[in-house]
């Protein structure tokens, strides 16, 4: 029964894929641009504590910014892409609970 009723409502859930990876997107990016204004702001702050750190934090914000510039354009194949090779690129430690909220 679950089947048949996937099967009638194939056209509409096609009509309206774009719409829902929109709002896919917007919600995705509502996440990342605190996580982004956060890391600006600590790296704009911050007074050389350690090269590395520092620089962990700058690849985080490039990736992180690379995937905010691709939410906000048309959604793509090759935008797709970019924002998948980004995420797995970002360091999932560092989005804390409060930004996902």
């Amino acid at each position: 029964a679950i089947q048949f009723t996937y099967y009638r409502k194939t056209n509409l859930v096609a009509e309206q894929i774009l719409h829902i990876q929109r709002y896919f997107q917007s919600q995705v990016l509502k996440t990342l641009e605190p996580i982004q204004s956060d890391l600006e702001t600590q790296l704009g702050t911050s007074q050389q504590g350690g090269f590395k750190q520092e620089e962990a934090k700058v690849d985080m914000l490039c990736t992180v910014r690379v995937m905010c510039d691709n939410l906000r354009g048309p959604n793509t194949l090759q935008r797709r892409q970019v924002i998948a090779v980004a995420w797995d690129l970002t360091p999932k430690r560092w989005i804390r609970e409060k930004d996902i909220e």
